[in-house]
C-alpha cells in the first residue's frame, strides 16, 4: 500500500482532443504535485464550457494547470498548494484564476502566471490579495504570441496587499512590452513590496535597441524600496525553478 501511495504522489495528465470526459475528477488523497495539461489547435473552437476539472486532494502542494479550452476547474477541500502554474484559455473569462481569486491559499509560496489571450489582471490582484504567504511571482508571456494584444483591465487597490507588505522576495515578468497597464502594476508592486530582493524584467524580444533602451530607462524610473535588484534581460528562457 505505501508503495501504492508513493507512486501515486505525483501524477501528470495530458487530455487528449476530444476524448469525450466531460466531469474530469481527482481525487487521490497521496497526491502532492499534478499537471493537468490540454491544448487546443489554432482551428479548434473548445469545448464550450460543457467539461470541467475537480480537484479534491487534500495533501496537494504543486499544481500546474495549462488549460487552452473552455474547460471550468473546481478546486474542493483547499489543498495546502506551495506552489501553482497556471495558463488559462478561456475566451477573455479567465476561470481558473476567477476561482482561485476566492480562495485563501495560506500556505501558496510560488506562483506562476502565463497569460494567453484573456483577461487576466483582474483576478489576479485578487488572488495576490488570498495568498499572505507569497514569496515569489513570475509573470509569463511564453504561451502568448501577441502579447501586446491581451486585453488588460484592473482596478487598483486603494491599500498594499499583505503579500507584497511583508512576504514577497522575487518577482519577474517575462515577455514585459511597456504598455500602460503594465507600467501601472509595476508602480503598484514594485514601491509597495516592502520586502522585495529581487525584480527581473524580461524585455520583449521583438524590440530594436532603441526600444530597449526606452524601456530600461522607464523601468529605472519607477520607485521601489532601495534595496531591490532591479534586471533586464532580452532573451527569456522558458524555464524557472521555484525558490521553496
Amino acid at each position: 500500500m505505501e508503495d501504492l501511495q508513493a507512486s501515486l504522489a505525483r501524477r501528470s495528465v495530458k487530455r487528449v482532443k476530444h476524448d469525450n470526459v466531460t466531469a474530469f475528477c481527482v481525487k487521490v488523497p497521496s497526491l502532492i504535485s499534478f499537471a493537468y495539461l490540454k491544448f487546443r489547435d489554432d482551428n479548434d473552437v473548445g469545448d464550450n464550457g460543457n467539461s470541467c476539472l475537480v480537484i479534491d486532494s487534500l495533501r496537494l502542494k504543486c499544481f500546474i494547470f495549462i488549460d487552452h479550452s473552455k474547460e471550468y476547474c473546481s478546486i474542493e477541500n483547499m489543498p495546502p498548494l506551495v506552489s501553482a502554474t497556471t495558463s488559462d484559455y478561456t475566451y477573455r473569462d479567465y476561470k481558473f484564476l476567477v476561482c482561485c481569486s476566492t480562495i485563501t491559499f495560506s500556505r501558496l509560496v510560488n506562483l506562476r502566471i502565463c497569460p494567453d489571450e484573456s483577461n487576466w489582471l483582474e483576478p489576479f490582484i485578487l488572488l495576490l490579495g488570498n495568498a499572505a504567504t507569497l514569496k515569489n511571482i513570475l509573470v509569463d508571456y511564453v504561451f502568448s504570441c501577441q502579447p501586446e494584444d491581451l486585453p488588460l483591465s484592473w482596478n487598483q487597490p486603494s491599500f498594499i496587499l499583505g503579500c507584497l507588505s511583508s512576504q514577497v522576495e522575487l518577482f519577474e515578468w517575462r515577455g514585459y512590452g511597456g504598455r500602460q497597464k503594465d507600467k501601472d502594476l509595476l508602480t503598484y508592486i514594485l514601491p509597495d513590496s516592502k520586502c522585495l530582493k529581487t525584480a527581473t524584467m524580461c524585455l520583449r524580444s521583438t524590440f530594436g535597441v532603441e526600444g530597449r533602451e526606452r524601456l530600461t530607462e522607464e523601468l529605472k524610473n519607477i520607485p521601489r524600496v532601495s534595496s531591490t535588484s532591479l534586471s533586464f534581460h532580452s532573451n527569456p528562457t522558458r524555464e524557472w525553478r521555484y525558490i521553496v
